[in-house]
């Protein structure tokens, strides 16, 4: 169910920029500030996926040691 949400305080700048970006882009300003919360909710989600996947890699390799020769010859080999 959508929400109605309401900005105060926005400075005279960001409210020009906002009316000039939402002119070129043929949105109103209610839908170029509904584009940009969704860009940059979806790069939030994006950013914790790809911190999860590091962080289950990063524990894959728990306890390996390797020599400094033997991860360039894994890297070169395409090996985890």
């Amino acid at each position: 169910m959508p929400v109605n949400l309401s900005l105060k305080n926005v400075p005279d700048s960001i409210h020009k920029r906002l009316r000039s970006q939402a002119a070129r882009h043929g949105r109103s300003m209610n839908s170029e500030i509904l584009n940009i919360l969704a860009a940059a909710t979806r790069r939030d989600a994006a950013v914790s996926d790809l911190l999860g996947d590091l962080r289950a890699f990063d524990l894959r390799l728990a306890g390996r040691e390797m020599e400094p020769v033997n991860l360039n010859e894994a890297i070169r080999d395409g090996r985890e």
